[in-house]
């Protein structure tokens, strides 16, 4: 008996990896045997060596000892899974040991018969082949034991990579987060500078255009007095037409001329007049042109290099309104030019005027000379010199007007 339990400890011992399994089973056997021996009474005892009737150790109490001590981090490593086959391998221990113990009462009236070396011989006999039925059972367990806890390892070995890579992926989308939020609050610096930026620059474009409206005002204000100033012209030729239609024909071919010069000068200010209007409308144009630009740049200030291409834009715009600015002052310069031509002009009608005076005073004289009457003479003399003062006066306002007009202009 003693031999035996030594034997299934030393088998314990020599396999660590599963204590509590082989420890249950080393304990059913040997609770197995105790029962057998007990049940054969006197007859078996009587055959054992007075030496040998030492009190037997409790085999529960030996296979507990033994699995005392099993090293414990080897008993930690063990999980649910092998826990729950260890109980099933005892269940099935205590059952195959129930039926040695039905199958040694059943053989117990044939072993009391037989001598005491037989008995021993059929009870080594069997215990060795449960050994070896228990011993084949268990190695066939074992690899898939072990393969379980080499699974559940790599699993806690994975999880533990999986661990690290989240907190790593996450310190990382966290420093992306900050460097989008800088570059965020930068970029809205940026934006509400170049708005700033742009609204001054449309504020000044608008005082811009607020100067230039009164000049055109002034034009048109000019424009219709001259045009009035040709009417009553007009109205004034018309009334020296009929009153010196059939004496005075050199007069009449100098007004019709005058008529003519009038004519011209005032298409001529039309003339102008549209093109003053034509580049207002331009300015109207560019005008609203930047004011498209400027709210496509207030849209387009998430996008940085576009901000840039932008004020490049804006730069070209200027240099464009600056050579704009240019041409005006240059189209001022030879409004200014014309302004000279006209009053030479002017000087050149009031010689032609002082001409026809001395004509009329020449025609007076022939008057005289054919000895018509001074009553007549009167007549047709003063309704011309009233005309011709008249259209001297209306004359002087319209080009002195003109002349004050060009002057505001420069001194602008």
């Amino acid at each position: 008996m003693r031999h035996f339990v030594s034997l299934e400890l030393s088998r314990v011992a020599e396999l660590p990896l599963r204590p509590l399994l082989y420890a249950a089973a080393a304990a059913a056997t040997a609770a197995g045997v105790y029962y057998y021996l007990n049940n054969h009474g006197d007859g078996e005892r009587t055959t054992l060596d007075p030496a040998d009737t030492t009190p037997t150790e409790d085999p529960v109490q030996m296979g507990s000892a033994e699995s005392d001590l099993v090293e414990p981090d080897l008993m930690c490593d063990v999980d649910e899974g092998s826990v729950t086959q260890t109980d099933s391998t005892a269940s099935q221990t205590d059952s195959s040991a129930s039926q040695t113990d039905s199958s040694a009462s059943q053989t117990d009236s044939t072993a009391s018969q037989t001598d005491s070396t037989a008995s021993e011989v059929s009870l080594s006999e069997a215990e060795e082949k449960y050994e070896l039925e228990s011993c084949a059972r268990l190695e066939n367990e074992k690899p898939e034991l072990l393969s379980d806890v080499n699974a559940l390892q790599d699993s806690v070995q994975e999880l533990k990579k999986e661990l690290s890579e989240a907190r790593k992926r996450n310190d990382e989308l966290e420093m992306e987060c900050n460097k989008k939020s800088q570059e965020l609050q930068l970029l809205q610096i940026q934006h509400n500078a170049i708005k700033t930026h742009l609204r001054k620059k449309y504020e000044e474009e608008r005082r811009a255009h607020s100067d230039l409206k009164p000049q055109y005002s002034q034009l048109m204000k000019t424009l219709t007095q001259t045009q009035v100033s040709l009417t009553k012209a007009e109205e004034g030729f018309l009334i020296a037409m009929h009153y010196n239609d059939e004496n005075v024909q050199e007069v009449n071919e100098l007004l019709r001329k005058l008529y003519h010069d009038h004519k011209c000068e005032r298409m001529r200010l039309e003339s102008e007049r549209e093109i003053l209007q034509s580049q207002y409308k331009e300015i109207l144009q560019q005008r609203d042109e930047l004011l498209m630009d400027c709210k496509r740049e207030r849209e387009a200030h998430n996008i940085l290099k576009s901000q840039y291409d932008h004020l490049q834009c804006w730069e070209s715009v200027r240099q464009i309104l600056q050579s704009q600015y240019k041409e005006i002052l240059r189209q001022r310069d030879e409004l200014l030019m014309e302004c000279v031509r006209e009053r030479e002009a002017h000087n050149i009608l009031k010689s032609q005027y002082d001409n026809v005076i001395e004509t009329l005073t020449h025609n007076e004289e022939l008057l005289k000379y054919f000895q018509i009457s001074l009553d007549e003479a009167e007549e047709i003399y003063w309704p011309a010199m009233e005309f011709s003062t008249q259209l001297e006066s209306d004359l002087s306002p319209a080009v002195g007007g003109r002349a004050l007009g060009d002057t505001q202009s420069v001194t602008r």
